[in-house]
């Protein structure tokens, strides 16, 4: 028994766990090469990101061994736009996509005023409603600078955010802002729902009466005509 216990340690030492090979690439589109990971990561990533203002749009995908990111959503409602999507694989040269994911576009119901100006004032003169898409369920206002155009200005942005963007400092480099005041949220506004009351019904008692028939004998006619002879007799 103990020498079964020696030669299977032996073996297991003998096994060597081959580090996860990943694709590597980042771009609009992808052209990519292998990368071998280091022994503590065992997935693949992928991510795409979407940047979108009032005058520019791009999209990004960027592959390879797994790293320390969040996923995020914003939406101001016209004026400025930004997510990423990201995605994990286990196997290796499993991350073989080659271009962006689209931008989720479905609509959640709820609602936030949104807008996104270079000023406080220029900012709240331009609100609009803005219809949350995904996993949008926090109203955002922030206060930064962006690095989307040069040279560098100050940014305010209020609207649609993912919860992950209203914990401490959320690090925005892939979308070229910087947000070092942090942001404040608060929970978006749901669609109205008339919610109809259901009213039990209760079967109506129906009373059946059974009608009393009144049954006539008419007399047969040898009564009849001993009626009319006694009554000729009573005559004389």
């Amino acid at each position: 028994m103990r020498l079964l216990f020696v030669l299977a340690i032996a073996c297991s030492s003998l096994i060597e766990v081959q580090p996860l090979i990943c694709k590597l690439c980042s771009g609009s589109t992808c052209n990519p090469t292998n990368t071998t990971c280091v022994a503590t990561v065992n997935r693949c990533q992928t991510t795409s990101t979407i940047l979108r203002t009032a005058i520019s749009a791009r999209s990004t995908l960027q592959q390879g061994c797994e790293e320390t990111s969040t996923a995020v959503s914003f939406n101001s409602g016209g004026g400025l736009r930004f997510s990423n999507i990201i995605k994990f694989c286990t196997t290796d040269c499993c991350n073989t996509q080659l271009t962006p994911d689209p931008e989720n576009t479905n609509e959640n119901g709820l609602t936030c005023m949104g807008c996104s100006s270079t000023t406080e004032a220029d900012c709240t003169m331009n609100l609009r409603e803005v219809k949350c898409v995904g996993t949008e369920n926090q109203c955002l206002n922030a206060t930064g600078t962006q690095f989307i155009t040069a040279p560098s200005q100050a940014i305010v942005f209020k609207g649609c955010a993912t919860a992950t963007l209203c914990t401490g400092t959320p690090a925005l480099g892939e979308f070229l802002i910087s947000l070092p005041g942090g942001t404040q949220c608060s929970a978006a506004t749901g669609s109205s729902t008339t919610v109809v009351p259901t009213t039990p019904t209760t079967a109506p008692i129906t009373t059946t009466t059974t009608p009393t028939t009144t049954t006539t004998t008419t007399p047969s006619s040898s009564e009849s005509g001993s009626a009319s002879s006694n009554s000729g007799e009573s005559s004389d």
